[in-house]
Parts: C-alpha cells; structure tokens; sequence
C-alpha cells in the first residue's frame, strides 16, 4: 500500500451475489477512504513481467443509501479507470482490462470517489480485487482455475430473441471469465464471474430492446447481441 486510506472495516451486512464467486467473509471487508482525511488511497504492485497483459475485477459493498460511487484508476504502461456505486451492491463489479506494467514491471492502483458519489464527505470503498493475467495464451488468476482462450471461443447464447426471461451461456473452461449485459445506452445491466460451463440469466428485470452479452478475458473479448422480448 503506497497511499493509505483512512481505514479497515469489515461491518458490512451485503453479502455478494454467489454468481461473483466471493466469499462473504471477503465482501463485508474493505478499505475507506474520504475528502477529508484520504482522498486517494493506493497500491502498488511490483516484480511483474512488462510482457504480461493484466486485467483486475473490483468489487466493494456498504448497507448504505447514499451513492458511494468509487473510480478505480489503474496504471501501468497505459491508464484505464472503471467506477462502481458500492452502496447495497450484491452483483456488480468494475473492470479494468488489457493493462501492462510498465517498464519497471509496476502497476498502480489508485482509488477515490467517483464522479456521482453524493456523501457528503466523499466516501469510496475498496473491497475485493481479483487480479486476472495472461502468459502463453492461457488466463490466470490468484483465485480461480486458469482459462485456456482457444476453448473461451466455443460459446453459444440462446434463446435469441429472449421471449421467456431467461437467456442462456454455455462456455467451455469459462472460470475467471467476465460475463456483462450491456444496454444500446452502454450501461452494464449485468455483470458476474463466469464459474460454471452454463450460466442462466434472468431478463425479467430489463427493458426490452437491443443488448451485448460481453465474455471478457486478459486476451479476448468475445460479443454478441441479443434482443430482449
């Protein structure tokens, strides 16, 4: 830790949606941080290979109801930044993806509150982090089995269109993949780790209409879109 946040709690009653794969013990624990006493905390990761592409899966959770909206900013040899609203949050992560270490084999990751953070004191969180890699072709992860990314390219979604909310994912060797909904308006409506060969979603709580279904590993990204009855 570069840039220490004001502190530690692990009093969060939200437990995380079982499709996440994080274990309750880890999603009612985080980090904090505020305008007042740390406006950005960090961390540093070093000794990585600069060949490396990395990607890393955010995740926090407070019982609150104000927008606890917190940007993730990750940097290496390129920048890239994703926000997440922690407030009551059971089933969302943020994504940061494709990033290489730069050429003393760092990463830096900062975190602050985002831009629709309405506290009043400008709180964020930093939870989980799931950290994803890629060496020879074949995904990896500190947490779950490794992806061989010529298999990630067998994936059939159906029924489509989706006329009885329910849309169906079949991948071969899917764990540690990132599946996310995308509406024709770019918000992700869905997200989870893949952790099983078949994935159902329910579709009864979206809007009908045009959507992406989104496989993301450090290597591809597989798309397809998908019409909402």
């Amino acid at each position: 830790m570069t840039s220490s946040f004001v502190g530690y709690a692990n009093i969060s009653t939200v437990i995380a949606d079982a499709a996440l794969n994080i274990p309750s013990t880890a999603s009612k624990d985080s980090f904090f941080g505020s305008d007042a006493d740390a406006p950005q905390g960090a961390v540093t990761l070093t000794n990585l290979n600069t060949a490396t592409s990395y990607s890393f899966i955010f995740y926090g959770a407070r019982a609150v109801t104000s927008n606890r909206d917190t940007k993730y900013t990750v940097i290496g040899s390129t920048t890239s930044s994703a926000n997440l609203n922690t407030a009551n949050n059971t089933s969302n992560v943020a994504t940061v993806s494709g990033i290489y270490p730069d050429s003393n084999g760092t990463i830096v990751i900062t975190v602050e509150k985002g831009p629709n953070n309405n506290t009043s004191t400008g709180i964020y969180h930093f939870g989980v982090l799931k950290v994803l890699y890629s060496e020879s072709g074949i995904l990896k992860s500190a947490t779950t089995s490794s992806i061989d990314n010529q298999k990630l390219q067998k994936i059939s979604v159906y029924p489509n269109p989706v006329t009885n909310g329910r849309l169906n994912i079949n991948l071969e060797n899917c764990q540690g993949a990132v599946i996310q909904i995308v509406n024709i308006g770019g918000e992700v409506v869905y997200t989870s780790v893949c952790s099983d060969s078949q994935t159902q979603i329910s579709t009864n709580k979206m809007a009908p209409g045009i959507y992406l279904v989104k496989v993301l590993t450090t290597e591809k990204t597989f798309v397809q879109k998908v019409i909402v009855q």
